[in-house]
């Protein structure tokens, strides 16, 4: 394996100039996220993948910001609780958002998806996060199943650190089938859990 460099999102000024250049200079990856640039990221990026058709996207479900939390729970994805919390691993929450960054980054199909410090969706239970994890995968392997998404995965801070999950964890507890699966296990390893 090369260590490569790529360039996110987070804080980032310039979004679509970091991009073009990262892909100009032969960057495989850009990684971002629905809340990065208070939600504009997505956007901002869209144009440098499709320029560069090499250059693959990572992005993120999870955090959200708080004109989203508005409109999932005008829609019924999410409850007033759910929302204020700024972060869910909720099903129909990781649909809705993986079906938004398509929308968002102009991609029939997103390279990776990564569930975005899963350990702030139940501090403190691990029981609690290990299913709300199991949960989000299972969404995601319907995803790939559908051909909306590539791969995914975790993008953690503190969950490994702070052992909310492990990687012993991850690598033992393959996400419950999909409903009337008939590929199940999954052919090829496409998350940490």
């Amino acid at each position: 394996m090369t260590a490569q460099l790529a360039p996110g999102t987070h804080r980032c000024q310039a979004i679509p100039e970091a991009a073009v250049r990262a892909a100009a200079s032969g960057a495989q990856w850009v990684d971002t996220a629905p809340n990065h640039a208070t939600g504009r990221a997505q956007i901002l990026l869209a144009p440098a993948p499709a320029a560069h058709p090499l250059l693959n996207v990572s992005t993120r479900t999870g955090y959200f910001t708080a004109a989203t939390g508005t409109y999932t729970v005008n829609d019924g994805v999410l409850n007033q609780d759910q929302a204020a919390a700024g972060h869910s691993l909720a099903p129909d929450y990781v649909r809705r958002q993986t079906g938004r960054n398509r929308e968002q980054l102009g991609r029939d199909r997103l390279d990776l998806v990564l569930l975005h410090n899963p350990e702030r969706a139940h501090p403190g239970d691990r029981p609690a996060l290990h299913r709300a994890i199991r949960d989000a995968f299972t969404v995601l392997e319907q995803e790939v199943a559908a051909g909306h998404v590539a791969g995914y995965g975790v993008a953690a801070w503190a969950g490994l650190e702070e052992e909310a999950f492990t990687v012993g964890d991850c690598s033992s507890r393959p996400p419950k089938p999909p409903t009337g699966s008939t590929t199940w296990p999954p052919s090829s390893c496409r998350s940490a859990w």
